[in-house]
C-alpha cells in the first residue's frame, strides 16, 4: 500500500487519488459498516467510519474488562525531538480513565489527523474483544468477542456488508494545528514506555 504525507490543513486525514483526473485529491469517506473477516489463524471485525470515530470507540471499550494497555504508534513525526515509534501506558488503565482520556485533548488529533494509530487491548480478556486497533485510514480491527461486537456496531448504527479496498495510491493528512497536541502527551516520560517501530506498523 503506498502512502505519500502531506501537510494541508483539512478537516480529513484521508485522501484518495481520482485516476480519472490527475493531481487531485478528495477526502476518502467511509460508509459507516463492518464486516467480518476469517483468516486461516481465526477471524475478525473490520469497522470504518471518518467522521466522530470515538463514537464507534467508545461503545466497544464499555464492553472490555476494567484493566485495559493502550498504546500509540506514532508512524509519522513532525518533530524532530519526537521520536517516531509505539508508545505504550506504563501501567494498566481503567475503562473511564481511557474514554475520558480519548474525549480530551487527543480526540481531535486523534480523528482528523493521519500520524497515529490507537491500540487498545484487554489485559484480562472475557466475552469481549480482546484488541481493538484503530489505524490511520480510519479502520477499526477487532479481535474476539465477534457477536457482542456485532452486536454493538449494529447499535451504534454500522451497518454489516462487504468492504471495499482503500483507493491507492493516497496520502494521510498531518495537520499543523495539531503539533503541540501531539508533542504535549507523547514527551511524557514517565507515563509512556519507547519501543522502535516494527515493519508491519507501516500498514497501520
Amino acid at each position: 500500500m503506498e502512502t505519500t504525507p502531506a501537510t494541508e490543513d483539512r478537516g480529513y486525514r484521508l485522501f484518495g487519488t481520482d485516476e480519472d483526473i490527475p493531481f487531485t485529491e478528495s477526502p476518502v469517506i467511509h460508509l459507516p459498516a463492518f464486516e467480518q473477516q476469517r483468516f486461516d489463524w481465526g477471524e475478525r471485525i473490520e469497522a470504518r467510519c471518518s467522521v466522530d470515530q470515538l463514537q464507534l470507540l467508545q461503545p466497544l471499550i464499555e464492553t472490555m474488562s476494567d484493566e485495559l494497555g493502550l498504546i500509540l504508534v506514532l508512524v509519522a513525526s513532525r518533530n524532530e525531538l519526537l521520536k517516531e515509534g509505539r508508545y505504550q501506558s506504563g501501567t494498566p488503565v481503567s475503562r473511564e480513565w481511557l474514554s475520558s482520556w480519548l474525549s480530551g485533548p487527543l480526540k481531535d488529533p486523534l480523528e482528523q489527523d493521519g500520524r497515529c494509530a490507537v491500540w487498545v487491548i484487554d489485559l484480562r480478556p472475557g466475552d469481549g474483544p480482546r484488541q481493538i486497533i484503530w489505524d490511520r485510514h480510519d479502520r477499526f480491527f477487532v479481535y474476539g468477542g465477534a457477536q457482542g461486537v456485532r452486536e454493538t456496531l449494529a447499535q451504534v448504527g454500522l451497518t454489516e456488508q462487504p468492504l471495499p479496498p482503500l483507493p491507492t495510491p493516497h496520502t494521510h493528512r498531518y495537520h499543523s494545528r495539531f503539533d503541540n497536541a501531539f508533542d504535549r502527551v507523547l514527551s511524557m516520560p514517565d507515563w509512556w514506555v519507547y519501543s522502535e517501530l516494527r515493519d508491519e506498523d507501516a500498514e497501520l
